[in-house]
C-alpha cells in the first residue's frame, strides 16, 4: 500500500469521527485561535482534544510572553482552516476550567488536521484515527517530525 493510499484511508476513517448530530451540550460558533492552539469559543477556553503541542526549547516568542515554536506554527495552522462556525463536542474539563473537546469547522477534525500536519502529537486516550494520522506524519517527516526521528516520541 503506498502513502496516498494509506492517507486516503485514513483521511476516510476521520471523517468517520466526524458526527452528523447535534448533542445539547455541544458549543458552536465563531472561534478565535489563541497563541497556545487553544481556542476561544462562545466565551469558554477550549482545548483540543487528544492532541498535545510539544515544545521543542525553541522560542518564537518574546520575554515578557514567551511561546513555543511549535505552539505559534499550530496556532497559525488553525487560522489557516477557521472559517465560519466551529463545532465542539466537548470531553472534560482540564484542572485550569478550561474545555478539552474534539472541534470541527465545515467537515475537518481540527485534532486530526493538526496531528496530520506534524503539529501536534497524539495523547494516550485520542481515537485510534489520530495515531495513526501521527503514524503516517511521523513517516513522513512532517512538522516537528523533521526534527525528531521514529524513536524520539
Amino acid at each position: 500500500m503506498n502513502n496516498s493510499s494509506v492517507f486516503a484511508f485514513l483521511a476516510s476513517a476521520v471523517a468517520v469521527v466526524n458526527p452528523t448530530f447535534v448533542d445539547a451540550a455541544d458549543i458552536r460558533g465563531v472561534a478565535i485561535v489563541q497563541d497556545d492552539a487553544s481556542l476561544s469559543l462562545s466565551g469558554r477556553r477550549v482545548r483540543l482534544f487528544g492532541i498535545y503541542i510539544p515544545a521543542l526549547n525553541r522560542s518564537c516568542g518574546n520575554s515578557v510572553q514567551p511561546l513555543s515554536c511549535e505552539e505559534q506554527r499550530a496556532a497559525r495552522a488553525l487560522n489557516s482552516k477557521l472559517s465560519g462556525f466551529v463545532h465542539c463536542r466537548p470531553r472534560g474539563k482540564y484542572s485550569d476550567g478550561s474545555l478539552r473537546a474534539v472541534c470541527w469547522n465545515v467537515r475537518i477534525d481540527l485534532g486530526a488536521y493538526l496531528i496530520e500536519r506534524g503539529f501536534a502529537l497524539a495523547t494516550p486516550e485520542a481515537p485510534f484515527e489520530y495515531h495513526a494520522l501521527e503514524k503516517v506524519a511521523r513517516s513522513q517527516r512532517r512538522g516537528l517530525w523533521t526534527f525528531y526521528g521514529q524513536g524520539d516520541y
